[in-house]
């Protein structure tokens, strides 16, 4: 069964923590869970979603600027673009596009005219700001792996607050689905040069 969505992962880490109402598998009879519970989720998966990386893809028709040849035509990829990963040419009488990114935008220089693909990395969204009514069936854009990741290091969060509880096992358990993700650290964070482009990601 694939965990995703918002009440489905509240339902799995209630089962870990056994905190579960017995009228409702999606809520806790302990309230204070209930109010911290999606708080906890969001610090998580603003963790694990920058570890994993949320990528983007987006078609652009660049206009034929050739007149300016020189000068560059800004193209934007959206409030929620974090970092420049690459660029195709679709479709272009040539291959070559000398392109900058700089503030969510991609400076295209005008002697290039066509159609091009820009990858990028984007922004988390902000659980918290979601209406309440529209939370439980928002699904978290993120492998299983890391959703499960997700579930057991929320757990022991809420475990940490029980003095009784071995929420260690919790963060163990987390740990062996992180370290099993392909995740490339060096690239969470970059600067992008301008350069020529050949065609190709």
């Amino acid at each position: 069964m694939s965990i995703q969505s918002i009440k489905e992962i509240k339902k799995y880490i209630l089962a870990l923590v056994e905190e579960y109402s017995t009228t409702n598998m999606y809520t806790s009879d302990d309230e204070d869970i209930n109010k911290k519970l999606l708080p906890l989720i969001h610090m998580q998966y603003i963790y694990l979603a920058n570890q994993e990386g949320l990528k983007r893809k987006k078609v652009i028709n660049v206009a034929d600027n050739t007149s300016n040849e020189k000068e560059y035509t800004p193209y934007s990829l959206g409030s929620s673009c974090s970092k420049l990963l690459g660029v195709r040419v679709i479709d272009s009488k040539t291959n070559e596009i000398e392109y900058y990114y700089l503030n969510k935008r991609l400076y295209i220089r005008n002697d290039f005219y066509g159609v091009i693909e820009a990858e990028y990395r984007i922004y988390a969204e902000d659980l918290t700001e979601i209406d309440e009514k529209d939370i439980n069936d928002t699904e978290l854009d993120l492998s299983q792996d890391t959703v499960m990741a997700l579930c057991y290091l929320v757990a022991g969060d809420i475990l940490k607050t029980d003095v009784s509880a071995n929420y260690s096992a919790f963060d163990t358990k987390a740990q062996q689905y992180i370290g099993a993700l392909d995740i490339s650290k060096s690239d969470i964070i970059g600067v992008v040069r301008p350069m020529g482009f050949g065609g190709g990601l």
